[in-house]
C-alpha cells in the first residue's frame, strides 16, 4: 500500500513538473527549482519525465 501511495506521488508531481515547462515555458530544472524540489529528488524526476 504504501509502495502505491509513493508511486501515485511520482506521478503527480512529475506531471506538476511537465505541466510548468508546458505552460510557463520552463525547463525541467527551473520547473523543479520552482516546486522546491531538492537535488536528490530531481535525479528521479529527471528519468520519469
Amino acid at each position: 500500500m504504501r509502495r502505491e501511495g509513493r508511486e501515485e506521488e511520482r506521478e503527480k508531481m512529475a506531471k506538476a513538473v511537465r505541466n510548468l515547462m508546458e505552460k510557463l515555458n520552463l525547463t525541467a530544472e527551473e520547473a523543479m527549482e520552482l516546486l522546491g524540489l531538492s537535488e536528490e529528488d530531481r535525479e528521479r524526476y529527471r528519468t520519469l519525465l
